[in-house]
């Protein structure tokens, strides 16, 4: 079988969820017999196709360059078909779309389409302008596409994405399959040394620290985040720094300029995926109040480097987290504030916290998630 894969998020948001998806679906299927991976790139930027390669370093794969003009041609396809690849793709089984991109392809390609989350259609106030209608127009072009032709399946990444789909785009079921992500080796073969604290002095970390992991962006909600944070702190007794790990997002000038101005908040950026277990892993607690996620791959993460977890009760993350993480309501930053307490103070609930996490985290890999897409890609193909 021979596939075609986006790398749009390799090289436009390397420290993203999807592109750690895009990643983990090239790698994995780069490492099966009889599977032929083609890393699809539109554009004719050489940095990027160096940061593709820099990603994909040690993976088997080929680079097929369309030399188009890459900005200008996302922003046609989120509207159009033109211009249309086919020509490109003549020798592809299946095209995936890692993210809900559909460009200019021919109706008898077989094509599956990733959604990890309808977000901009519920929150659109949440994105720039000019991301919010791109983002909207992708959504609305899949969903009048698919109905008209059944070479086209979306694949999400939980049941309440799903939901989302079927509600939202009025995509029917039977042309959606839910396939959970997974969680890298990196986090799963993480155990303590003492070698860490180098790493944590390099990122100006120091402890102790509660972490969360995520883009400043609103909808991750660092803002109710820091109104607990500093509940606790002027309550006193509460040693804690917050170390914020993520790129600086969008529509986030208050936030960041409230976060320089308090000491005892550590914003540490985007860091190495080899870097994350050990942050991850010398936290006392890690805290993803986040209003909306499609699947919330920190939550997995933190877990399997045995660190408690508190996170939202709301959209995917009680399926994900599944009864072994404290869940908290995300509007509300009062119980934020409580919960973070109740966690750190409470030796017995952290203790239950670590373990079921612990043991949850073993359930998703991507090797699983890689075996699921296959079989979505072969019933593509024989319908």
């Amino acid at each position: 079988m021979r596939i075609a894969i986006d790398s749009l998020f390799l090289y436009s948001s390397p420290n993203t969820g999807i592109s750690v998806y895009t990643n983990e679906l090239i790698k994995q299927f780069s490492s099966l017999e009889n599977m032929e991976v083609i890393v699809f790139y539109a554009g004719n930027n050489k940095q990027e196709i160096q940061m593709i390669k820099e990603r994909l370093n040690g993976v088997k794969y080929q680079l097929r360059q369309v030399n188009l003009h890459g900005r200008i041609v996302r922003g046609l396809w989120s509207i159009i078909d033109y211009p249309n690849i086919s020509k490109y793709l003549k020798d592809v089984d299946i095209y995936h779309s890692p993210f809900f991109i559909l460009p200019g392809l021919s109706k008898l390609q077989k094509t599956v389409i990733t959604i990890h989350d309808v977000f901009p259609f519920q929150y659109p106030h949440f994105f720039p302008f000019f991301t919010r209608i791109a983002h909207i127009q992708r959504l609305k072009k899949i969903k009048g596409k698919i109905c008209k032709n059944n070479n086209i399946h979306i694949i999400v990444n939980s049941n309440s994405t799903q939901k989302d789909v079927i509600k939202l785009l009025e995509i029917p079921l039977e042309r959606i399959t839910k396939i959970y992500l997974g969680i890298s080796e990196v986090f799963t073969g993480y155990t303590k040394s003492e070698q860490d604290i180098k790493i944590l002095e390099r990122h100006g970390i120091c402890k102790p620290y509660i972490l969360s992991v995520g883009s400043l962006n609103p909808r991750k909600n660092i803002k109710r985040l820091i109104d607990a944070f500093e509940m606790n702190k002027n309550a006193g007794n509460f040693p804690h720094k917050l170390v914020l790990v993520g790129t600086a997002g969008w529509l986030n000038q208050e936030l960041l300029s409230r976060i320089k101005k308090n000491q005892d908040i550590i914003p540490v950026g985007a860091v190495p995926e080899k870097d994350l277990p050990i942050i991850y892993g010398n936290s006392n607690l890690f805290v993803f109040p986040s209003l909306y996620e499609g699947f919330g791959l920190p939550i997995i993460e933190a877990m399997s480097c045995r660190v408690p977890v508190i996170t939202s009760n709301v959209s995917s993350m009680p399926e994900i987290a599944d009864s072994s993480a404290y869940l908290i309501n995300p509007y509300d930053y009062k119980d934020i504030a409580k919960s973070i307490k109740e966690v750190l103070k409470n030796h017995n609930l952290r203790k239950e916290l670590i373990k079921k996490g612990m043991e949850r985290s073993l359930k998703f890999s991507w090797n699983k998630m890689a075996q699921q897409t296959l079989s979505v890609y072969n019933k593509l193909i024989e319908s």
